[in-house]
């Protein structure tokens, strides 16, 4: 028998269900393509037709080819430093815009900084394209106003990778800097009272109180960080590549194989094995794969 408790909670657990679906849709249902990473795929046989299975064949053919470490080494070094300064520089902003005390600025300053979050990865590397081209960039632009050598940051394998990270954390950053200002919001004014009649310092209390008050929200923000790591967000490396024209040229070392299960796989090598090649991505580890010969960073 239902009791009167529950018939309270059949609304939130309605009000659940549109989101449930959508999680079970596009995320549980796809995994079923992974089989594809075991096959001989031939997208016109489509996904349920006649497939030859190869067994590990096609992991076989990934972790023989010549650049696969170089490959492993750009995903970790590119992943890595996006994960340690996602959560630095956020944490790092709102301290400091909490401490601001003339309200219209601080209010400005986080209308600024929130604003890339809401922009595609279409107008940003455009933007950014215009900023850092070696022959029409402002950047460059001033590097050859002070005599200095332009750079080519989108072609060159040493500016590259910073400046795909660089460009990640100033899209990003924005979101992260309002959910841990909205943590510190949430610790009792008391303490900064206490602590000051104590006679500690700014450093004292961001140290032994705006910090500790935020852990749990770090802590959440850093697994959520975790998930999408490997994958390296490498939509904005693709754009940058296509807008400006590198994959033509043949320069493009971080063009990725790597997709979503429910997404699209992406290849930029041979054409024979895309698909499985970016199941086995998904389904083992994820990883930056370029055009031969891979770029090392």
């Amino acid at each position: 028998m239902i009791t009167r408790k529950r018939l309270r909670e059949l609304p939130l657990h309605l009000m659940i269900l549109p989101g449930l679906v959508l999680i079970v849709l596009f995320s549980y249902v796809p995994m079923a393509g992974i089989i594809i990473a075991f096959q001989k795929f031939i997208p016109a046989k489509g996904l349920f037709g006649d497939q030859r299975w190869v067994g590990l064949d096609n992991f076989r053919y990934v972790w023989n080819l010549p650049s696969f470490k170089q490959v492993l080494w750009n995903t970790f070094f590119i992943s890595s430093l996006k994960l340690i300064l996602g959560l630095i520089v956020p944490i790092a902003i709102a301290i400091l815009l909490n401490e601001l005390k003339n309200e219209a600025v601080k209010r400005s300053v986080q209308t600024i900084i929130y604003l890339p979050y809401f922009l595609s990865w279409v107008v940003l590397s455009g933007i950014l394209i215009d900023i850092l081209s070696p022959s029409t960039g402002i950047v460059n632009g001033l590097l050859s106003a002070l005599g200095m050598k332009k750079i080519f940051f989108l072609g060159d394998n040493h500016w590259f990778p910073f400046t795909l990270i660089l460009s990640d954390i100033w899209k990003n950053f924005g979101y992260g800097t309002i959910v841990y200002l909205a943590a510190i919001t949430g610790i009792d004014p008391g303490l900064y009272e206490s602590a000051t009649i104590d006679g500690a310092s700014r450093w004292n209390k961001m140290w032994h109180i705006t910090l500790p008050g935020m852990r749990m929200v770090i802590v959440l923000l850093s697994v959520l960080s975790l998930g999408q790591s490997a994958e390296c967000r490498i939509r904005s490396s693709i754009q940058f590549v296509q807008s400006s024209g590198l994959s033509k040229r043949g320069h493009s070392g971080y063009v990725c194989v790597s997709a979503r299960i429910a997404g699209r796989p992406i290849w930029c090598g041979n054409g024979g094995r895309a698909i499985q090649i970016a199941r086995i991505a998904d389904l083992d580890f994820r990883f930056v794969l370029g055009r031969i010969p891979v770029c090392k960073i």
